[in-house]
């Protein structure tokens, strides 16, 4: 939990530098105090590097949000693992061997998305962020179709991943965002019929590094020289 925790108060650093500076001249602040508010939004694709079971493990998915004053972000967001991860069962009766057989990890999750974007007019600037969601492990035979009725062990489970990032700034729809964060996943408990522990819980919740290509509109349409 140490972990999520410095992870937190990094996600949240950018949002405390800008209540200092909006409030060093002692005047009260509110988040909505009657200015005209700019809505926009965005969506990304996003791409998750971290470990499973101290191997290389890849994510992807995808998220989109409704953004204020180029700053605020609140969305949603889906990642699934995509890279192949198999463990092999063994079917026993009275202790004697039956067979064994391969499956494959399955695992889901999606939620809220919410983070900060300091000075995001800056070409190059940092935000904060932060995934609360819930999903699935599973094993399947990849033999075949996915479908539940042929997933194996299902557990459900919840995923916190608090990050800090990098975005720079191409265009005025366009910025690439690269970040590390924690991600920490709880509510692993299925046993087999063996009374084992299907999953490892420590084997999901691990150190991330993302890049997310990021489409929306970020920032103030420029005038030209002949509008001025």
């Amino acid at each position: 939990m140490k972990k999520i925790n410095i992870l937190l108060l990094f996600a949240i650093f950018p949002m405390l530098i800008q209540a200092q500076e909006e409030g060093s001249d002692n005047s009260f602040k509110y988040l909505f105090d009657g200015k005209k508010v700019k809505v926009t939004g965005f969506g990304a694709p996003i791409h998750e590097f971290s470990a499973y079971d101290k191997e290389l493990a890849y994510c992807s998915g995808g998220g989109g949000a409704v953004l204020f004053d180029y700053s605020f972000f609140f969305g949603g967001y889906g990642m699934s693992l995509s890279n192949r991860f198999e463990k092999n069962f063994v079917r026993t009766l009275n202790d004697v061997f039956i067979y064994k057989y391969t499956y494959r990890l399955k695992m889901n999750h999606g939620g809220f998305w919410i983070g900060y974007i300091y000075k995001p007019q800056s070409v190059f600037h940092f935000s904060g962020s932060l995934k609360a969601g819930w999903g699935q492990l599973a094993y399947y035979d990849s033999d075949y179709n996915i479908d539940k009725a042929d997933e194996y062990y299902r557990d459900n489970i919840f995923v916190l991943t608090p990050q800090i990032e990098a975005e720079i700034n191409f265009l005025r729809w366009l910025k690439v965002n690269a970040g590390v964060g924690y991600r920490y996943v709880g509510g692993i408990g299925t046993k087999d019929e063996e009374g084992n522990e299907v999953y490892k819980k420590n084997a999901f919740s691990s150190p991330i590094a993302s890049i997310s290509i990021m489409f929306g509109i970020f920032g103030k349409k420029q005038k030209n020289e002949n509008e001025k």
